[in-house]
């Protein structure tokens, strides 16, 4: 991936790292519970890799939530995001 992120993914990131926090998680937790490797899992977080979707679902299962919730919270920073930068032209 270049280095212009792509915006869902960032967000998607941002929420899975949410989530993560929220529930008091470490990293290393959440890459032990969705099998993947705490480097593949701070990319993702950080917006830097294109996420698979085997591996959204065992974020999905490590977080104990459903993917609508983080897609949803995803959408909704990004939609506050866009609202902010329209109300700044």
């Amino acid at each position: 991936m270049t280095e212009n992120h792509k915006p869902a993914l960032v967000a998607i990131g941002k929420a899975i790292r949410g989530l993560r926090e929220e529930r008091g998680m470490s990293v290393e937790a959440l890459a032990t519970a969705a099998q993947t490797s705490v480097g593949k899992l701070e990319a993702i977080e950080d917006g830097r890799d294109d996420l698979r979707f085997d591996v959204f679902v065992r974020l999905g299962e490590g977080l104990d939530t459903k993917l609508a919730a983080i897609t949803g919270r995803a959408e909704k920073a990004t939609r506050e995001t866009t609202d902010v930068n329209a109300s700044d032209d």
